[in-house]
């Protein structure tokens, strides 16, 4: 049983369920499970210079390690990219509310906090 699947949940497919939510944490949740990224390197993943084709390399700046990391993007990460450059707001992927940041990390944990009640 995936971690995502919470209370009342009868699919076994929890990245389709997110799809169906609205919202950038959403997103930026869904982005992260694909990609196996951490939520920090997510949410502050810009638009410029990390990008290219099917893949994120992710600076070692903004890594836990300190070492740069290139993840392949798949269809679905890449279909999410895509989503959010329809919305591009600032120098962000998935920006935050203030315009000039990524979002804060709680934002995240709302989502998954309304699919899980009581946890």
């Amino acid at each position: 049983m995936p971690a995502w699947r919470c209370q009342g949940s009868k699919s076994r497919n929890s990245c389709a369920e997110l799809r169906q939510q609205q919202g950038l944490a959403a997103k930026a949740l869904e982005f992260a499970i694909l990609t196996a990224a951490r939520s920090g390197e997510v949410r502050e993943m810009p638009w410029e210079g990390e990008i290219a084709g099917d893949a994120w390399t992710v600076p070692g700046r903004r890594m836990k390690g300190g070492k740069e990391h290139k993840l392949p993007l798949s269809k679905p990460a890449l279909a999410v990219i895509d989503t959010m450059r329809e919305v591009r707001q600032n120098g962000f992927v998935f920006p935050g509310e203030a315009g000039g940041d990524g979002f804060a990390n709680y934002a995240e944990l709302a989502v998954i906090s309304s699919r899980c009640p009581g946890r």
